[in-house]
């Protein structure tokens, strides 16, 4: 039996790091959080990948109702890697993962050989709604300390929606290198399927349907609508309101209470990214989208979703 979890023992490494430089003790965190993922994926069904705020929250919700119901778990539990297949050893393994640590760990750093063999689904969803968001969650949701390791920005610096969107390590940049990297590497996959949140947000029930049935289940029409219907905006924000979800993960609930700006279910909304941005700086975003982004995803200008 260890002595420490894995979570202590990073806790412990990073204060002994201390004294080291910040991408010293970044890199350690990195390579850690790696092989943590890696472990997971390798006994996992199925991985759901995503950048941060691409949807993947609603889904998982969507998913955690759906196996609820079939194999008679907890209500308001939520999926994570292995906790509903310990209630239930027909339910899934499943990998939530955001492709940022796990090549830190196996030194994949070029392919997505890590995912070749394990069912994926990729989670998109247009970079400038997504910058937005992840604008959000970096400025109110993300622990102090973690912002400070693994951010290049400062916070006391007043940093603005548009200077987070065109920073190469957070924002725009980053989300373009993230969707070519796995848009040149889909012929490689063996089984893989692309979903976007645009997709799911104008056809919830369908999104859903092909996702079970890519993942191997055979849902009806009822069980669908029932999960659609619990992972509605309105309902996943009651829940994080009132804390009623049963994980021991903070994520899902707000940093800060009197915040609507630090709650996990925030907006929902397609193409809100207009409301943060001037018309000329959307230009400049719509610019970059348009020179470096794969234009098989539809999110350059004349093919948005």
């Amino acid at each position: 039996m260890a002595l420490f979890s894995t979570k202590t023992l990073r806790s412990l490494l990073q204060r002994i790091l201390f004294l080291f430089p910040r991408s010293t003790r970044a890199s350690v965190d990195r390579w850690i959080r790696g092989k943590k993922e890696y472990k997971k994926l390798k006994k996992a069904d199925f991985a759901v990948v995503s950048l941060p705020k691409s949807g993947r929250t609603w889904l998982r919700v969507m998913l955690s109702r759906y196996y609820q119901q079939k194999f008679d778990l907890p209500e308001h539990s939520v999926i994570g890697s292995d906790n509903f297949y310990l209630g239930n050893r027909a339910a899934p393994r499943v990998l939530f993962s955001h492709d940022s640590v796990l090549r830190d760990y196996t030194g994949n750093l070029d392919n997505k050989k890590d995912f070749y063999h394990t069912k994926t689904i990729l989670m998109v969803r247009d970079p400038r709604d997504l910058v937005v968001s992840e604008f959000h969650q970096w400025r109110y949701r993300t622990d102090p300390s973690k912002r400070r390791l693994g951010s290049e920005l400062n916070i006391e610096d007043n940093v603005g929606v548009f200077d987070f969107a065109m920073n190469s390590f957070h924002g725009i940049p980053r989300n373009i290198r993230f969707l070519n990297s796995w848009q040149r590497e889909l012929d490689n996959m063996k089984d893989i399927l692309v979903v976007s949140y645009e997709d799911m947000r104008r056809a919830p029930q369908e999104a859903m349907m092909r996702i079970l049935s890519f993942v191997g289940e055979t849902p009806d029409s009822e069980q669908v609508k029932d999960a659609v219907e619990y992972a509605k905006f309105e309902n996943m924000r009651k829940m994080e309101e009132k804390q009623t979800y049963r994980t021991n993960s903070k994520q899902l609930f707000a940093r800060n209470d009197s915040n609507p700006d630090s709650l996990k279910t925030r907006r929902a909304k397609v193409g809100g990214f207009t409301d943060y941005l001037t018309p000329e700086q959307i230009d400049a975003i719509n610019a970059l989208i348009d020179d470096q982004l794969s234009p098989e995803y539809g999110y350059n200008r004349n093919q948005g979703n």
